[in-house]
């Protein structure tokens, strides 16, 4: 795509940054009915993944079903999951395992800016692939594992916040003669 394919409005065209932040609701680029649909094998439905493939290697996230219509700019490979057969989100854990991260996407080309060396490889790649209902309760059993430990990172910032206060506390009371 060129510069001058861009509109003010239109058909959201998808980057790394999407994938790097999980957030599908932030954008810059837009293009008209006219290119989307002549690119539109490039597009994206809830429930892909999108990946990025430069710099920022490796981080994906999946595509929800708020997101806006759209495709994928040059920079993001896009994996769409057999319905039915394999769980989104597992998908995207195992794309974040250190083995798959070690294995597909530390192996670059380009001095400046680190790219994929090759997509093929990715879109390749055996995925180990328990029963859906299995990925199911993995993804469940994970999603509850991250909560617990998001709890316990809450709960240690409070107590840090706490800590930090203190000091101020105690000259407080000193300066008020209440020590």
């Amino acid at each position: 795509m060129r510069k001058d394919d861009f509109v003010a409005y239109g058909y959201k065209v998808y980057e790394q940054q999407h994938a790097i932040r999980n957030n599908f609701e932030i954008g810059r680029y837009f293009i008209d009915a006219a290119k989307f649909e002549q690119m539109s094998v490039f597009s994206v439905v809830p429930g892909d993944l999108i990946v990025s493939c430069s710099g920022t290697m490796g981080r994906a996230a999946v595509v929800p079903n708020e997101a806006a219509p759209g495709i994928i700019n040059q920079a993001l490979l896009r994996l769409r999951p057999v319905r039915g057969t394999v769980d989104a989100t597992y998908l995207l854990l195992y794309l974040g395992t250190e083995w798959i991260q070690a294995t597909y996407f530390s192996s670059t080309i380009g001095s400046a800016i680190k790219n994929v060396a090759s997509v093929s490889t990715i879109r390749g790649m055996q995925v180990a692939l328990p029963p859906l209902s299995l990925q199911k309760r993995v993804v469940a059993a994970l999603n509850e594992e991250m909560a617990t430990a998001e709890r316990a990172r809450a709960g240690a910032e409070a107590q840090l916040a706490q800590i930090n206060a203190l000091p101020a506390a105690l000259l407080r009371r000193a300066f008020n003669g209440e020590l």
